[in-house]
């Protein structure tokens, strides 16, 4: 009947997922969730000075772990993306340790933490939106576009860093080639131009996919369709097993993530009946 649903269960889907096709044990999923979350704040340029030494520790305990990781598939090769990453090759050559480390460290948080944050920015939806649980399970065809919806209002990465190529301008502000800006795609997820009345939170929006949720062009999320799968199943099943959903104690019992990129809820306390 209630359950703290970011840590009973949004947090295990993507991270049990992305064990099994990356090749980690399940059983270190805690320590997944850590390293993850480690990588994510090494992001933030809030970070203290001793704050960033902490996280930077706990990094280096992710690259010892992918390190004994590696060796194990070199020697005895398994079906798995870092079984695959350890015997690729380009132009002749095998990837370094390093090489195949830093791929590994991009997709941890990369293919969890995302999944997780929108999975939880649904659920808080659902629970606080009047008749928008029934109405999703009234229509399951509409649970893809509710999918869309929260990506595009609660968009799990808000924004990332990037480099001017070349001299531009953007809103009548010069732009330097080599600068480093930062684009918010939570700002352009609201853009009234392209999201007619954009605050309002539309299932029905006809084009809430384009969002700049999985960023865009070559910067494109190449999991997309995998986090897609895993929200939209999850959602489904949910509505198929339980009712009725609702915060436990209120905003009481929802935190949100304090950090300069990444957005969602961090605790979120429900209660429910079975279906």
């Amino acid at each position: 009947g209630v359950a703290d649903f970011y840590y009973d269960l949004a947090v295990k889907i993507p991270n049990h997922v992305l064990s099994d096709q990356i090749g980690l044990p399940r059983e270190r999923f805690a320590d997944f969730k850590r390293w993850a979350d480690a990588i994510v704040q090494e992001a933030d340029p809030n970070n203290g000075e001793a704050r960033q030494v902490e996280i930077t520790h706990t990094i280096c305990e992710l690259q010892q772990f992918l390190v004994e990781r590696i060796e194990e598939y070199r020697a005895v090769p398994r079906p798995c993306i870092l079984n695959d990453l350890v015997h690729a090759e380009v132009d002749g050559k095998r990837l370094s340790i390093e090489e195949i480390i830093q791929i590994v460290e991009q997709m941890l948080p990369a293919g969890s933490d995302t999944t997780v944050g929108a999975l939880a920015s649904a659920l808080h939806r659902i629970a606080t939106t009047p008749g928008l649980e029934d109405e999703l399970r009234g229509d399951p065809a509409l649970t893809g576009n509710f999918i869309e919806e929260v990506l595009r209002t609660s968009a799990p990465v808000q924004g990332l860093w990037r480099r001017a190529t070349r001299d531009t301008e953007i809103g009548g502000v010069p732009i330097a080639k080599d600068s480093i800006i930062v684009l918010r795609f939570g700002a352009g997820n609201r853009d009234s131009d392209v999201f007619p009345d954009p605050d309002r939170f539309d299932i029905r929006r006809t084009n809430a996919r384009r969002h700049f949720a999985f960023g865009v062009g070559p910067h494109f999320c190449v999991g997309n369709l995998l986090a897609r799968g895993e929200l939209r199943i999850t959602i489904d099943r949910l509505l198929q097993r339980i009712r009725n959903l609702r915060l436990a104690r209120g905003e009481a019992g929802v935190s949100w993530q304090a950090h300069f990129f990444a957005f969602g809820p961090n605790r979120l306390e429900i209660a429910f009946d079975p279906a």
